[in-house]
């Protein structure tokens, strides 16, 4: 019984491909990197899709002539043949960018059947802290436009208006009852998911181990970029996950005890 309820809930969801976000001219490459991560695991806590697939399973998935024409297309008919070949319905392209001063996020989905845009969110910001925070915003504003772009019309009919002329009673509207805080505990799930991708205390160590223990001027100088990179990463996977949990937190709590 379990089980078919457990195929019955992952059957019940839409598989969604997410092609991979790539650093364009000014952004830095570890922002990019964290914001794929974060955006994977986003959606992924939103339990809106079922198998989510990245940019890495996406290549993996085509062949070479397959994935340099269609992961090079932009046009939307050309995003809906990628998500045919990868037999999903839906694809999420986003695209990150500077123009002038300003970073550009644009976020899209893509039906596969329709070859149309089903949601679209685009945002600017005035840093890179400012982009991780306003990541999670976006998620939720995209995935609330495609829902409502997703949802049957309701066909209007006309019902003979009876001839009695007793009103009908209308009952009284009772409190609704309180819903779980969906986004604020996708958020929390996704600030954990962040802090414990990350690198750990001890993988910092061991970097800092390898640069001391360095004897040559060419070990060192691997070990220095090493260790630096190793540091940049953990700074921003730790205060992006620390910032979602924390934003999540106070989230479910207001959403929870907070005035209806």
């Amino acid at each position: 019984m379990k089980s078919l309820l457990s195929i019955l809930l992952l059957t019940a969801v839409p598989d969604m491909a997410v092609t991979t976000l790539q650093a364009e001219k000014g952004m830095d490459e570890g922002v990019v990197r964290v914001l794929n991560e974060t955006m994977l695991a986003q959606l992924a806590a939103t339990g809106r899709f079922g198998q989510i697939l990245s940019g890495s399973d996406i290549q993996a998935m085509l062949d070479h002539e397959q994935a340099k024409t269609m992961l090079g297309c932009e046009e939307d008919s050309c995003l809906a043949q990628l998500g045919g070949a990868l037999g999903v319905p839906f694809l999420l392209v986003p695209s990150v960018g500077k123009v002038g001063s300003r970073i550009v996020l644009n976020l899209k989905i893509v039906g596969v059947d329709e070859a149309k845009v089903m949601a679209r969110h685009h945002a600017f910001f005035t840093s890179q802290d400012q982009l991780l925070d306003g990541l999670s915003p976006g998620i939720e504003a995209l995935i609330q436009g495609f829902d409502a772009s997703s949802k049957p019309k309701r066909v209007e009919t006309s019902t003979p208006r009876s001839e009695s002329t007793t009103p009908t009673a209308i009952p009284p509207k009772g409190t609704p009852p309180k819903r779980p805080p969906w986004i604020g505990l996708s958020m929390v799930a996704a600030g954990i998911a962040l802090l414990v991708a990350g690198p750990s205390d001890q993988d910092l160590l061991d970097a800092r181990a390898d640069y001391d223990q360095a004897m040559t001027p060419a070990s060192l100088s691997t070990a220095s970029y090493q260790l630096d990179n190793l540091a940049t990463d953990a700074y921003l996977y730790r205060s992006s996950g620390g910032i979602l949990l924390s934003a999540g937190l106070g989230l479910s709590l207001w959403r929870w005890w907070g005035p209806r």
